[in-house]
């Protein structure tokens, strides 16, 4: 069985962790999928010219950061309990598109910390507007 496999074109050096390859079917996303369908027009015009650029950040619900993890993890509608697991920290869209277009797999970066995270998106921050495409 060959696995689709999204890979990203750059690496952070040196990054506090490594990069993996994480099933894109077992990614919750926590940005609201409204604020994302706003965006998602200009990001895959972006991701289908120039392909993901960095890896996503992930993290699991024991090692996620408050108050991050109050506002934007995923809860069960009739409990209100926090759903275990590993959701998307940092490139909600590219594991939409990943999976909208049928990948088995995206590169990450599995964060354990808060100062990890901070470390790799100060990194590979790209504002919105910035996004790369064919005409750049």
């Amino acid at each position: 069985v060959v696995m689709k496999v999204l890979k990203a074109n750059q690496r952070v050096p040196n990054p506090p962790v490594p990069v993996i390859e994480y099933p894109v079917k077992d990614l919750m996303l926590t940005a609201p999928i409204k604020w994302n369908m706003k965006k998602m027009p200009q990001f895959k015009e972006s991701v289908e010219a120039v392909g993901m650029i960095w890896p996503i950040i992930i993290v699991d619900l024991e090692n996620y950061w408050q108050p991050m993890k109050d506002d934007r993890w995923p809860r069960n509608e009739s409990t209100g309990e926090f759903i275990p697991g590993v959701a998307v920290h940092t490139g909600n869209k590219r594991v939409m598109w990943a999976k909208e277009n049928g990948y088995d797999l995206i590169e990450a970066y599995l964060v354990t910390d808060r100062n990890h995270k901070d470390e790799i998106v100060r990194q590979t921050f790209i504002a919105r507007g910035l996004w790369p495409t064919k005409n750049q």
